[in-house]
């Protein structure tokens, strides 16, 4: 079977356009992953070309397509969000714009180096395990290190919780090569509907030596100080519910789009029929116009006609 023959089944099938979520839905998510501004009227673009180029035809089907590919890109695109919240470390350390927010954390004076938890992805009940060096070049013992877990990712905001970190070597009190502080906890699993496509906790270190000087490892983006992102162990439907909602949000306007783009091929289409059956009527006038009636049995003679079609008179040129 050819190619077109293929797609004119595909056509005929009552619900044969659903076919063309197949092609239309993963190119919709593969520029979604481009992060490419343009990615809206790609889509669009995508939705339109594929089952019209196939041959699609009728605003209907065009409408009705368009339903669905605002529900199955919705469903796709909160898939995709979720898979990156729980593949933060990879996902966003590829990025230069939020590269420093992923661990293993520092602060500016370098006292607080290699701040990690491991892993970085659990469940609910998964014991997660943080981890700092803790350096002062005069040999100054910490008065305490501690680890802050937030629920926001903004310095000052959410409920925090502050976990004491123990040395994990208790006899090692040198610390001007660095002494490594830890603590295992586990974390309440909950997810903040207001953010996407992150982890569902955020963490920083904090610190004071004997001499009661202060430093911990928020980092200063802009005018705010940010916390380090991670760990996620929220349940996979409380982050993919959320997210399908947001993508659902940013589907809306591409499908406003996309029958705006609907509404022009319906009106161009009318459009189109409307002149040809003008065009129709008008010559159907003026065949009408250039006939005339013979005057010996009264019937209908085309008006290039030299005798007529009915009796056989002939006209002469002044007749």
């Amino acid at each position: 079977m050819s190619i077109q023959g293929f797609f004119k089944r595909i056509n005929e099938m009552r619900w044969g356009k659903l076919f063309y979520l197949l092609i239309i839905v993963p190119f919709s998510v593969l520029f979604y992953l481009l992060q490419n501004c343009l990615y809206v009227f790609f889509v669009v673009f995508v939705a339109m070309a594929v089952p019209y180029y196939a041959g699609m035809r009728g605003p209907k089907n065009f409408a009705i397509l368009g339903i669905f590919i605002l529900i199955f890109n919705s469903i796709a695109f909160g898939g995709v969000s979720t898979y990156r919240a729980y593949d933060y470390e990879n996902y966003y350390g590829g990025y230069d714009s939020t590269r420093l927010f992923v661990e293993p954390q520092m602060n500016e004076d370098g006292n607080l180096t290699q701040g990690v938890v491991n892993p970085p992805v659990g469940e609910p009940n998964t014991i997660f395990t943080f981890s700092v060096i803790y350096t002062n070049q005069d040999d100054l013992p910490p008065n305490y290190v501690y680890v802050n877990v937030s629920t926001n990712f903004l310095a000052g905001l959410g409920a925090v919780q502050n976990f004491n970190m123990t040395p994990e070597n208790p006899g090692d009190t040198d610390y001007t090569d660095g002494a490594r502080y830890q603590v295992s906890t586990t974390l309440t699993s909950w997810v903040d509907q207001r953010f996407f496509e992150v982890p569902n906790h955020y963490f920083y270190f904090e610190t004071q030596d004997a001499n009661g000087t202060y430093a911990n490892t928020t980092i200063k983006a802009g005018d705010f100080r940010h916390l380090g992102l991670g760990p996620m162990n929220a349940e996979f439907f409380d982050v993919f519910y959320p997210n399908v909602i947001w993508g659902f949000s940013n589907m809306v306007w591409i499908i406003a789009l996309f029958y705006l783009v609907v509404m022009m091929y319906w009106w161009l289409r009318r459009a189109k029929v409307r002149a040809d059956e003008w065009q129709a009527r008008m010559a159907t006038m003026e065949k009408e116009e250039s006939e005339y009636e013979c005057d010996r049995c009264g019937a209908d003679v085309p008006g290039d006609a030299d005798k007529c079609p009915r009796c056989g008179a002939l006209f002469d040129e002044e007749e």
